[in-house]
Order: structure tokens, then sequence, then C-alpha cells
């Protein structure tokens, strides 16, 4: 059978809440994929519709965790992908470790995408193996997994009615950190992260906890920052007067991410991008990488999402 493109994504039922964060990544990224969840209908033979599946696909996707290994089902997708690796004579299996299992022996010589101590790591991996070569990025320039674990050259946006329970850092079950933001009404909450970069690309991952989708006011933006002030580093907005001016929130000038609507309810992690090109705007110096609530909505209310392992990229 002639292959299609295809990711097969191979997986133990146990590690559901991963995979479905790794698909719906890959479907971002416009990479196609076969997926039990997506494919498999009311009456089909699981052992035919898998094994089509696979042989139709230019690469099996072999998440590995103490789950999969011990998995007898998970064994027999792995030696019909390994016949066919070796019929096809390229590379078929890719591995990708979630956890510290023992690698199947005929895996142990492969490089595996490794998403033990950082997802985007892991990710970044598979996207370069599918031809999505990370350097069309640009140049990192800043990773909150890598360089700045404890979000110290963050700052904090609000505006009145703010407390000590909207912004708060947290660590995962597996040790990451990241920030927790919430909004209890009206109020505005966000971050603030000075990237010396006019053109380039933000890449970060967001759980929303709470809120209403038809307000759309959970948002990530990248904003363009005047030269003024000591050391040219003033906290002017491109296009405005003032720090605190109203017309801020909704300047033509900012570039933006509003959460999709389906994932307000999905209590799933989710991968965002955000580009930006300052270059030809005026009198910009520097940007800002800008998570918030509320800030230039039409309907402000209550929400709350858990921010983690932001990167940006520098194209310039």
């Amino acid at each position: 059978m002639a292959s299609t493109g295809k990711v097969f994504i191979s997986h133990s039922s146990k590690d559901k809440p991963f995979v479905r964060r790794l698909v719906g990544d890959l479907k971002a990224g416009s990479i196609p994929i076969w997926f039990d969840e997506l494919e498999l209908k009311v009456g089909d033979s699981l052992r035919q519709t898998i094994e089509r599946g696979i042989q139709e696909s230019s690469w099996l996707l072999i998440v590995l965790s103490h789950n999969s290994v011990a998995s007898p089902w998970i064994q027999q997708e792995l030696n019909a992908a390994f016949a066919l690796e070796l019929s096809r004579q390229n590379v078929f299996i890719l591995p990708a470790i979630i956890d510290d299992c023992e690698i199947p022996l005929f895996l142990r010589d492969k490089v595996y995408a490794d998403f033990r101590r950082s997802y985007d790591q892991g990710f970044r991996a598979l996207l370069d193996r599918f031809g999505h070569d990370s350097s069309s990025r640009g140049d990192l320039v800043y990773a909150s997994t890598e360089d700045d674990n404890l979000y110290r050259e963050w700052t904090l946006y609000n505006t009145a009615g703010v407390s000590s329970a909207s912004i708060m850092q947290f660590v995962g079950d597996d040790g990451k950190k990241g920030f927790y933001l919430r909004s209890f009404g009206r109020e505005n909450v966000g971050l603030c992260l000075s990237v010396r970069s006019l053109f380039g690309v933000a890449t970060f991952y967001y759980k929303v906890i709470s809120g209403d989708p038809s307000r759309k006011n959970i948002l990530f933006a990248m904003i363009p920052m005047q030269e003024t002030g000591f050391a040219r580093s003033g906290y002017i907005e491109v296009g405005s007067d003032s720090q605190d001016s109203p017309q801020n929130a909704t300047s033509c000038h900012r570039q933006r991410y509003f959460v999709p609507s389906e994932h307000y309810s999905s209590a799933q992690w989710h991968r965002g991008t955000l580009e930006f090109d300052f270059r030809d705007t005026p009198a910009a110096f520097y940007s800002i990488f800008a998570p918030r609530i509320n800030e230039g909505c039409l309907t402000p209310g209550p929400a709350e999402f858990q921010l983690g392992e932001v990167a940006l990229y520098s194209r310039e």
C-alpha cells in the first residue's frame, strides 16, 4: 500500500491524556495523524483497521512509557512496524519517551524524542523529523524551561481589584514550573516578558481551568514598545503616550492569539504559536510577550488558566 504521509500514533490507552495533547499539537502544526479515537468507527475490525492504518502511514510514532512497554497489543504494533521498516529500508519507527521506562531492545540504537524533562523539547524534535525545521523559527532567545526556570524575568500586569491570588507560580506533578492566572471578575490580569527582538515567534503551552468561551477573554499578545526612557527601556507602547492609556488594549499594532472556544472546556494542555513582525512599526525598539485575561475584551469576566514552557525565537 502507498503511504499517505500520516503519522500512526501507537500508545497505551493509559497514556491518553498525554497522547491527546500531542495529537492536538501535531494537528495544529498541519501534520496528518492516524489516531484511534479519530479513525475507529463502531463495527470496525480492530486488527484489520489498525494494520491498514500502519501500512498506509509514513511513520509510526511509539509513545514509550511503563504502560506501553508492558502492553502485548503495543508489542504487536511494534512488531508489524519493525517488519515494515526492514522492508521499506528507511526510517519508519519514531520513539517518543515520556517516562523512565525500559526501552525495547531493537529501539535502543534509535534517537528518540525525549518528553521527560520538557514537552516542548520533545515536540520540537518531532517537528524537525517531520520536516518542520525548528531553525525556520529563528534563534532561540528565551526558554522558560532552560534559561528562566523561576520566571525571574517576568513582570506583573494588573488593574484595580487584582489580589495576591490572581497570579501565582505553580509546580506540576512532573516538577515543571509555570504560572497560574485568575480573574475573579472584570479586572485585567496578565504578565509581561520583554524580548529584544522585533521579528520572531513565541510558542507556549496553556490549560484553561475555567472560563466562558463566548467572552473570548483569555489571550496572548506580542506588543511593540517604544524607544523611550532611561537606557531606552521605557514602558510606553507604540502608538501611545502613556503606559496606562486605555487605548493600549485595543491597539492595532499588537499581534494576538485568542484561545479557541473549544479549549475552554477540554481540561487539556494546548500549544499556542504567535508570530510577530514589528520591523516596520514606527518607533518600535523591543517587544513584550503578554499573557492576558480580559484586557481589550468586550465582555470581560471571570477566567483562570495555567501557562508553562514558553519559548521565544528571533528571526532578526
